[in-house]
């Protein structure tokens, strides 16, 4: 019933929305509402074709497979285009520029101005119902294609763009969304076009309409989690930082940002995340997780092989107190940082000292290794014996026990 009530609203708006346009031809702000349903209207031309032929081919992918198994798949008609539709996302910021700023009608009348806004929000909203009509169909045909339901979103967020925290014209569209597809608008919205306040509004609306209790920093925390695993640690940042921001708990603040300076880690931005945790060290030398955030630093700058720079500021951390607790990792830094520089003896005589002093540490493997395969190298084959044993014995699954079984076979066949 409201279909219909709204679909003879837009019939008799057509014709007044027509009289308007040809009465104000220079007004460059009704020529922006023009663009906008022209994109609308472009859109469900462009879904119709693209989708239309992947159903057909769907159609005839299924004859071929269940009635005529041994012909051959049809091939194209002379001059047919093989249409192909572009990614969701990809449509999305091909036409957000046109909705990237907030419609405002002037120099029109009051009441022209208010039957334009509501024939534009009619329109539109017609638009996305017929897109999300057409997606239906196309499921219906292809029920393992899931990803098609990223362009029944493209609209929506369009038409929402100018203000994510519109909450009327929102709700009504999340209705329509269905309380399955939620999840997968929400993710879209946060890993796909860069709108993490809509992604929050509408975990927060599906929250709601099932009466359950919406916990801003856990949905966060996850919301993180899943940018940093598709690579995106900036917006994970943007994210956390928005917590950090209302947090008056220095530890849970330091936490926060360690997850940042880790994500940026995970996603192999090593430089980013090493200035990170040195800057929180910084920020808050007294936090319970400065012996964590030290030993974070000095091995990303590992990784960013600059030994030189962990030998220059490392012996601070390992004198330090709070640091007692990454000893070993600390000094195994230091012991491949010595190596790394050609410093040989004293590199071995801090391994040493690491493997008597934290024997039962997993640090200790490549160390383990290395002096065995030095002992190796100087004939010392019982000492060289001795150590890969001790490894292979105290920490089989790590990558240096493997390493030290395959020595081991070649001396036992010597």
């Amino acid at each position: 019933m409201q279909n219909k009530r709204n679909a003879k609203a837009i019939e008799i708006g057509d014709g007044l929305f027509e009289m308007l346009v040809s009465k104000y031809s220079g007004n460059a702000f009704l020529h922006d509402l023009q663009g906008r349903l022209k994109v609308a209207h472009d859109f469900v031309e462009l879904l119709n074709k693209g989708l239309e032929s992947r159903q057909k081919k769907s159609l005839e992918d299924i004859v071929s497979l269940d009635i005529l198994p041994e012909l051959p798949p049809i091939g194209k008609c002379e001059g047919e285009l093989d249409y192909l539709l572009p990614p969701a996302e990809q449509l999305y910021w091909t036409y957000h520029e046109s909705f990237s700023h907030k419609l405002n009608i002037q120099k029109v009348s009051a009441a022209e101005s208010i039957f334009l806004l509501g024939y534009y929000d009619l329109r539109m909203q017609s638009r996305i119902m017929e897109i999300a009509n057409i997606i239906t169909q196309l499921i219906i045909t292809n029920p393992e294609s899931s990803n098609l339901s990223y362009y029944s979103f493209v609209l929506p967020l369009l038409y929402l763009c100018e203000d994510d925290a519109g909450w009327n014209k929102s709700e009504s569209l999340f209705a329509q969304v269905g309380s399955s597809n939620l999840d997968v608008m929400s993710d879209f919205c946060l890993l796909r076009v860069d709108r993490p306040k809509m992604a929050f509004a509408i975990a927060k609306y599906k929250a709601k309409s099932q009466d359950k209790n919406f916990p801003v920093v856990d949905w966060t925390l996850a919301a993180s989690t899943k940018c940093i695993k598709n690579q995106r640690p900036d917006l994970a940042e943007r994210l956390l930082t928005g917590v950090i921001d209302i947090l008056d708990d220095k530890e849970k603040v330091v936490e926060l940002r360690l997850k940042v300076a880790e994500g940026y880690g995970k996603c192999g931005d090593d430089v980013t995340a090493a200035k990170k945790c040195r800057q929180i060290a910084k920020d808050f030398p007294g936090s319970l997780l400065y012996g964590k955030l030290m030993s974070s630093y000095f091995a990303y700058l590992a990784k960013l092989s600059k030994p030189r720079q962990i030998l220059a500021e490392i012996d601070s951390a390992l004198q330090s107190r709070q640091c007692q607790r990454y000893l070993p990792q600390l000094m195994y830094l230091k012991w491949w940082a010595l190596r790394k520089t050609n410093q040989q003896i004293l590199a071995k005589i801090i391994g040493e000292q690491l493997i008597e002093d934290h024997g039962s540490s997993p640090c200790i493997a490549p160390v383990l290794l290395a002096h065995g395969t030095d002992a190796l190298s100087n004939q010392q084959y019982e000492k060289c014996r001795k150590l890969l044993v001790q490894l292979t014995r105290n920490f089989p699954q790590t990558n240096s026990a493997k390493q030290a079984q395959k020595i081991l076979v070649r001396l036992d066949n010597k």
